[in-house]
């Protein structure tokens, strides 16, 4: 929707930046590996984002999320507010984005969904990810990369953390497993 950022505030390393966002999602809910229903999550909302740089390839920010969700299970409508406040670690110092040849990729992030701001879904969330990529030589290049979530209690649906698809695990459908735990693993070989 409308974005605003600053990657250095006054020749400082600090960060700043502000989103104003709809964003509209569909996902399906899968039971053993079949298809049952789908449930559509509309959101409207704003974010705001403090952060430090750290030594041009590192990211330490504070971010604080408001939105009002609607949320469409089986044509059952359920309208509510979400607030989160999260700290946010990433350490990016791939050679490429799209095809790496070689570095890592770590995101961190400690979720606190409360009442705060008149919101009403409350849990607290670990998620961390991470990819590394090596190449022995100029055709080949190997990658490891693993998820860790956990939840303190029971997240609403679409917060769940979510595995399967492309970018997660293959074999899986988008999205198949949501979950209050994560744990992944994965290698990968690209000639």
């Amino acid at each position: 929707f409308a974005r605003v950022k600053s990657d250095r505030i006054l020749r400082t390393y600090l960060t700043a930046s502000a989103r104003i966002y709809h964003h509209k999602q569909e996902r399906y809910v899968y039971r053993d590996h079949e298809r049952v229903s789908t449930f559509i999550t509309t959101r409207d909302g704003y974010e705001l984002s403090f952060g430090q740089n750290i030594s041009r390839f590192a990211q330490m920010s504070l971010l604080v999320n408001s939105e009002y969700i609607d949320f469409d299970v089986d044509s059952s409508d359920t309208d509510y507010h979400h607030a989160r406040a999260a700290l946010v670690a990433r350490l990016d110092d791939l050679d490429h984005v799209n095809f790496p040849t070689r570095g890592r990729r770590l995101t961190a992030q400690l979720s606190w969904g409360d009442d705060f701001f008149d919101g009403e879904a409350v849990y607290r969330s670990f998620k961390a990810d991470g990819d590394w990529y090596y190449s022995p030589d100029d055709r080949w290049t190997l990658s490891v990369g693993a998820q860790v979530g956990s939840a303190d209690r029971v997240m609403p649906l679409h917060e769940r953390f979510a595995l399967g698809g492309r970018k997660s695990f293959m074999g899986l459908a988008e999205d198949e497993l949501l979950g209050d735990r994560l744990v992944a693993a994965t290698l990968g070989a690209r000639y």
